[in-house]
């Protein structure tokens, strides 16, 4: 419907007739022009004063959706024969004018008084924000009724006072109807001794859908105050107040009270969306408000120069009128050459830690509890941005806060304590970030932890800090020196992301390592290299002793915790666990290793001159050099130590490939000084393999296929024999992975059903290659064809070298077959060997190129993961969860058996049960070895 309005922009309402009302409600005006059955019209307190400051009586306010974008203004209903009035407010938000001109004012503002001369009405009255805030619950919510409770005597008068005042000025009304919510009060005293009112709606939160809004940090806001010297702040006036709630929800917000039940009107301190809320509509108040910040109730102005300043001010003053955002005048300071805001001191130099604050701290005694040390840490979190030496001692202090930690407070921690607190300065400054300037952090790490500095002109800017856990304090030197590097630039990042920054290490390798091929790197390297890669970033050595910021904090243990997440897994090690054990233990007993493992994590000196001369052969690799698990890996290989090299060497052979299979195969797994050379001389010392040593003979040139772009495009089939017995032998030619099958019969099924089962599990090839032989020939195999739908293509059955990929694949599985043989060796593990063999120096090996992934062998070898597979073990933990919770709905733990306890067991053949013995557990969980009345172990 269309009403017509007069556009007053000196009007601070909308005016709505009664008549007009009526056009819209017929039947909720009586003709007396008494509103009746409306419950949408909220009754106010609202003074309106016309122009000639006469008051104007109104029947209270409505809220009506205005304008194409259906914008929520109020209106006034007044019983007048004038026109309908929208005011400036509605006028701006239909943007039905536009201001032209300038604000104005010559004389300089120098406080308070000053500013409630020029804007009355913004001060000391609560605020009117457009529109009404809607509290959305889950559909499936049960409502809750708190019981009433009893208050404290001493506080009942006062809290009738202030429900009174709240009454009278709209902020909540009596409810005499019913409401399927009812919610408690609570309280608690102001710094000025009155009593703070708030909503218990601890049941309403757990099923409001919360709206989030981010807050901004610190680090967000303190470059915008950069050059800066003339300071105001203003405090919102009963900020939440300002927000109207919609009908609906404000009668999710009844509450019972010892006079009787009320709800509110507007928006309540207590609710988990309130702050979200009231941040949000103040940010979209502020964003025209150049030289002005807003973080939650407080409201900070600034400007270079005075007339800056006064006019940041003026044009907030002239928005918030326009708004409805009012302010409290005795917690508004004007024009200052510093503030307090969120709760810190800001001035033209910096920001500065809160006096106030400092001394609190620096009187608290020494905690008697474990929560008054949480409660100590918490305030020095406060002050880690200002403290470039935060104390070595705090490491004992965190200790105490483990969750196995008995609480004992000694002279060590009572050390601790002190020495924080006199670390602790008021005169401490952070300069403000000037992205014009350039950009310099220093990082540096201890074993202990990691310390970072941002500077400008050699003026902290920033200082953070963390300690390292117990996984990170068993990192390589340079892995934690790196480490530094990416929790440097992500802590920066709001500073440093998009723009040029150098990085000073002392850590001198760091240098080059960027440059490196990723591909080189160990693999924890290779992740926080990839960190690094989206910052701009250029690492520059620089000597330790003139790093005082970032060499004093890494030596310290800072009150921020926690692993840096490059991954959930960065690799593991692929191999059985009792090998594994084994070779940790080789390992810890191998003195060259533990030498060269204690120079990995404290670090190598400036000179290989300085190192021992065990593990100066080392000195070239040193920067690819990590630890795991107890194991030293070089890039992704594992350092072999003495005890278990001819155990590999042997693994090594399985198949009894040749040299260059045989290196190609160790190069990616293990490592150890002289590998090729020993390599090679097992092999030439292998009498099997002399023995049976192809002769050279002339070949005809090879045909070949064209190259293929994935698996099981193209397989070869084809029959061979040895030593009296029938394979049928199938390949891929694109990964040359070999599928061997002993036949029992030479027959077309036999043959049919294991190509049938191959294909089942990789899928049907589109061309298979075989020869002209019976099995492949038959009618059996046509409709084999025919019903799996894939090309049969043939070669001759005397002429093999016409398949020559086939008969390539024949002679290396019959001589790895016939080696095996004579060497007594399980078959199987020959062919598992040459499939997880590399091909050549590029190429992997077979079973790699098949699965896209390493197939665990009796080599010892890293398994990268990424985070593609990181996602699905997530998922697939979920499944698990989700499984074991619908089957232990009806389950229950039963109490363990013990040895020589009586016990009956059932034979799941005939169902029967029997007595019978327990003997011991078996090492398996829910597992028992036990001992029949007919002496039967089981």
């Amino acid at each position: 419907m269309k009403i017509k309005c007069k556009l007053d922009t000196g009007a601070n309402a909308n005016i709505l007739t009664l008549r007009s009302f009526k056009q819209i409600y017929s039947n909720k005006v009586t003709n007396n022009n008494t509103i009746v059955n409306a419950s949408f019209v909220r009754q106010s307190n609202t003074k309106l004063i016309g122009y000639s400051g006469e008051p104007i009586r109104h029947s209270g306010s409505v809220v009506f959706e205005c304008g194409k974008a259906k914008l929520p203004l109020k209106f006034f209903l007044v019983d007048t024969d004038r026109p309908n009035i929208l005011g400036l407010q509605g006028c701006r938000a239909l943007d039905l004018i536009k201001i032209n001109c300038q604000i104005q004012h010559t004389k300089p503002i120098k406080d308070v008084q000053d500013l409630q001369s020029i804007y009355p009405t913004q001060f000391d009255q609560i605020g009117n924000f457009e529109g009404t805030f809607h509290i959305k619950i889950d559909k499936d919510a049960s409502p809750v009724v708190h019981p009433p409770r009893k208050y404290p005597v001493n506080i009942v008068k006062e809290l009738e006072g202030d429900l009174k005042r709240m009454e009278q000025l709209g902020v909540i009304r009596k409810e005499n109807e019913p409401t399927d919510w009812v919610n408690s009060l609570a309280f608690s005293m102001k710094a000025n001794g009155k009593l703070r009112i708030c909503l218990d709606s601890k049941d309403l939160n757990k099923v409001i859908k919360r709206t989030h809004h981010k807050i901004p940090t610190l680090e967000e806001i303190s470059h915008e105050f950069s050059g800066a010297r003339y300071f105001s702040k203003l405090d919102a006036q009963h900020g939440y107040w300002a927000i109207h709630l919609d009908e609906s929800s404000s009668k999710l917000t009844t509450f019972n009270s010892p006079f009787g039940t009320y709800r509110l009107l507007r928006l309540p301190f207590g609710l988990n969306v309130s702050q979200d809320i009231f941040q949000m509509k103040m940010d979209q108040i502020l964003e025209r408000c150049p030289g002005t910040l807003g973080i939650s109730d407080d409201v900070c102005v600034f400007g270079r120069t005075e007339e800056e300043h006064d006019k940041n001010l003026l044009n907030l003053m002239e928005v918030s009128r326009a708004k409805g955002l009012v302010f409290n005048s005795t917690k508004s300071a004007i024009k200052q050459p510093q503030i307090s805001f969120c709760g810190l001191i800001w001035d033209e130099e910096g920001v500065h830690p809160d006096p106030a604050k400092c001394d609190y701290i620096k009187e608290k005694p020494a905690p008697t509890t474990v929560k008054e040390l949480q409660q100590f840490m918490g305030m020095i979190q406060y002050m880690s941005p200002f403290i470039p030496k935060l104390s070595s001692h705090t490491d004992p202090l965190r200790k105490l806060l483990h969750k196995d930690a008995a609480w004992q407070w000694t002279e060590t921690h009572q050390k601790s304590f002190e020495k924080i607190k006199s670390l602790i300065q008021k005169e401490m400054t952070l300069s403000y970030y000037d992205p014009n300037k350039t950009t310099v952090l220093e990082v540096d790490n201890s074993l202990t932890g990691i310390g970072a500095a941002l500077l400008q002109d050699g003026k902290p800017i920033a200082f953070a800090s963390k300690s390292m856990t117990d996984t990170e304090s068993r990192y390589a030197n340079i892995e934690r020196e790196l480490l530094a590097v990416v929790f440097a630039l992500e802590r920066f990042h709001t500073y440093i992301y998009g723009k040029a920054v150098l990085v000073q290490s002392d850590h001198k390798p760091l240098e080059n390592i960027q440059h490196k091929n990723l591909s080189n790197a160990p693999p924890r390297l290779q992740r926080m290299l990839l960190c690094i890669q989206p910052y701009n970033c250029t690492i520059q050595y620089k000597a330790g002793k003139e790093m005082i910021f970032a060499d004093y904090l890494s030596r310290v243990s800072p009150t921020i915790a926690g692993e840096i997440q490059l991954d959930k897994i960065v690799h593991q090690v692929s191999i059985s666990d009792e090998k594994y054990k084994a070779l940790q233990d080789a390992t810890a007993k191998d003195s060259e290793l533990m030498c060269l493992k204690s120079h990995i994590i404290k670090g190598w000196p400036d000179s290989a001159k300085e190192v021992p001369q065990a593990v100066r052969k080392y000195w070239s690799m040193r920067d690819f050099l990590s630890i795991e698990d107890g194991l030293i890996i070089k890039n992704t290989a594992i350092i072999i130590p003495k005890g278990m090299k001819d155990v590999i060497l042997d693994r090594l052979h399985d198949g009894h490939q040749g040299i260059e299979k045989c290196v190609l195969r160790a190069r990616e797994n293990v490592f150890w000084l002289g590998m090729t050379k020993d390599i090679t001389e097992k092999v030439k010392e292998c009498s099997i393999c002399e023995r049976y040593n192809r002769k050279s003979q002339q070949k005809q040139p090879l045909l070949q296929h064209g190259v293929l772009r994935g698996p099981f495009e193209i397989v070869a089939a084809g029959i061979f024999h040895l030593d009296g017995q029938n394979f049928l032998l199938m390949a891929d030619y694109y990964s040359k992975m070999p599928f061997v099958k002993s036949l029992k019969t030479m027959t077309s099924k036999e043959t049919i059903d294991y190509l049938e089962s191959v294909f089942a599990i990789h899928g049907i090839p589109k061309v298979v290659i075989n020869d002209n032989a019976r099995q492949f020939t038959s009618f059996e195999f046509e409709n084999f064809r025919k019903q799996w739908e894939f090309k049969h293509v043939t070669s001759s059955p005397h002429f093999p070298q016409s398949n020559g990929f086939i008969e390539r694949t024949v002679q290396t599985v019959k001589n790895c077959l016939k080696k095996a043989k004579a060497k007594k060796e399980n078959p199987q593990l020959a062919l598992l060997s040459l499939r997880t063999t590399p091909i050549d120096n590029i190429l992997p090996s077979p079973a790699e190129l098949l699965f896209n992934r390493k197939v665990q062998g009796q080599i010892p070898h890293i398994i990268r993961h990424d985070g593609k597979s990181e996602g699905i073990t997530r998922h697939l933990e979920q499944r698990q969860a989700v499984q074991k919770g619908y089957f232990d709905r009806q389950a229950h733990d039963l109490p363990p058996l013990l040895e020589n306890q009586q016990v009956s067991v059932q034979d799941t053949g005939t169902g029967l049960w029997s007595p019978a013995t327990i003997v011991k557990h078996s090492g398996e969980p829910r597992s028992y070895i036990i001992e029949t009345p007919d002496g039967t172990t089981l």
